[in-house]
Parts: structure tokens; C-alpha cells; sequence
């Protein structure tokens, strides 16, 4: 159900799609991320599943790697939706590392501001198991 609600809100936002799926996961999601996706161009993988940080650290290297093109990477999880109002491109300009946006989380906490947007240079890795660091390697 979230990413039936929410796909279509970030497919207004993204230029490209690369989702990373637990290889636990035993629905619809690909199928259904592909559908919603469409005609953006969109990749879906399965992973192990080890930890946020890792899972993170993977997707944002396999982005680099499947679209050199993007300047950024926007990195949100299921739950979260954008708030497409305060989403402005013309700050990407300044060419800064990390960049942070609205976003609402689960649904009981609201609206929170949350480092989501990442310069696409393959420098990132994350730290951490649960309450993940980014790190950027210069």
C-alpha cells in the first residue's frame, strides 16, 4: 500500500529509479514499482539485507553505476512521501554534497526536514547497522 500512495508522488520529482528490494520480500513490490515508475527509467534489485547502512551504501553505489548521468541521488525508504511544494531543483546549483528536504515519515510523526538528496559521484558510504552515517570520502 505505501509504495501504491507514494511512487507516484516521487515519480513527479526524479529524473531516474533504482530500488532496492530485501531479497526477503515476497509481494508485488517490483512489479508494482516498475508500473508506477513508468516511463521513468527505473531498476529494481534484490539484496541481503544486513543493515540500513549497508543497504544504503549499495544503493547509492549502484546508482553511480547504473545512471553516471544523474548529478543526485534522492534516497527515500517506502514510508516516506515527498512534499513536492517545498521540492526546489535551483538549490542543486550551488553544487553542495548533501542537501536536505521535507519529507513526511511514518505517518503519527508529520513532517521533518532529512539529509535525502546526494551528490552521484560514488563517494558515499554509510556507517552503521540502525541510525546510519552517511560518510563522504573526499
Amino acid at each position: 500500500p505505501l509504495l501504491r500512495r507514494h511512487l507516484p508522488l516521487w515519480r513527479e520529482i526524479g529524473d531516474y529509479f533504482l530500488l532496492g528490494l530485501d531479497s526477503r520480500t515476497t509481494d508485488e513490490s517490483k512489479a508494482v514499482a516498475l508500473d508506477l515508475l513508468a516511463p521513468k527509467p527505473t531498476e529494481v534489485y534484490d539484496f541481503n539485507f544486513v543493515g540500513f547502512g549497508a543497504a544504503k551504501s549499495e544503493l547509492l553505489r549502484r546508482s553511480y553505476e547504473k545512471f553516471p548521468a544523474a548529478a543526485y541521488v534522492l534516497l527515500v525508504e517506502p514510508d516516506m512521501a515527498p512534499v513536492p511544494v517545498t521540492f526546489n531543483r535551483g538549490v542543486l546549483a550551488s553544487q553542495e554534497v548533501v542537501y536536505a528536504i521535507r519529507r513526511s515519515g511514518k505517518e503519527s510523526r508529520g513532517v521533518r526536514l532529512a539529509d535525502c538528496v546526494f551528490r552521484n559521484d560514488g563517494r558515499w558510504r554509510f556507517e552503521f547497522r540502525v541510525h546510519e552515517n552517511p560518510v563522504y570520502r573526499r
